[in-house]
């Protein structure tokens, strides 16, 4: 069997396989997409040539979308990141932030970032009482047993590869469709990967 397959417009390629009758083989597909390759949908087309002269064709949509602009931020930001990851996250994003411990001073800064899984059960966290007077509360994800025990959320933990926009003329979701928020790569970070 022959299997070719074209993503975008300037890619393509061919991997002969043989297969069993009755098995299943799986073949990773990567690709880069060209530079310059703007915004918008694109199919990723397969076409499956047998030895019996039989062809048969599949096709699936990515979404391309624009490069992230820069991040703009004004005041002064507090970190509460005890494992570090979104704080490696936010330099590489180019957010300028201070690393703060549970029982820091926030009077001086004008948001703070709580970052994934920092908090625990029965751990220190900052103290947030400033939110009533301005200081931006900014929380990264969190174990569900923290959500529901610590915060008082009520908890459900779905592996879901489709959500919608809640609130969808935010800025932040500037540019998306609902079409982009579904089918993601990579694992859950605080859950089981499966």
């Amino acid at each position: 069997m022959q299997l070719v397959f074209r993503a975008a417009p300037a890619v393509t390629g061919s991997t002969p396989v043989s297969i069993e009758t009755g098995n299943q083989e799986r073949i990773p597909l990567r690709f880069d997409i060209p530079a310059g390759t703007p915004p918008g949908s694109y199919a990723v087309a397969s076409s499956v040539k047998f030895s019996t002269g039989e062809t048969q064709t599949d096709a699936f949509t990515i979404h391309v979308l624009a490069a992230p602009q820069p991040a703009k931020t004004s005041g002064r930001i507090a970190l509460f990141d005890p494992k570090g990851e979104t704080g490696a996250w936010l330099r590489e994003a180019g957010i300028a932030c201070q690393t703060v411990d549970a029982g820091a001073d926030l009077s001086s800064y004008d948001t703070l970032i709580v970052g994934s899984a920092a908090l625990t059960l029965d751990g220190p966290a900052p103290d947030i009482a400033r939110v009533r007077d301005g200081l931006k509360v900014i929380c990264f994800e969190q174990t569900s047993e923290v959500l529901e025990k610590r915060l008082g959320f009520r908890v459900v933990e779905y592996g879901l590869r489709n959500v919608f926009p809640r609130l969808p003329d935010h800025p932040m979701l500037a540019g998306l469709v609902t079409d982009n928020l579904r089918d993601w790569r990579g694992e859950a970070t605080i859950m089981p990967a499966k």
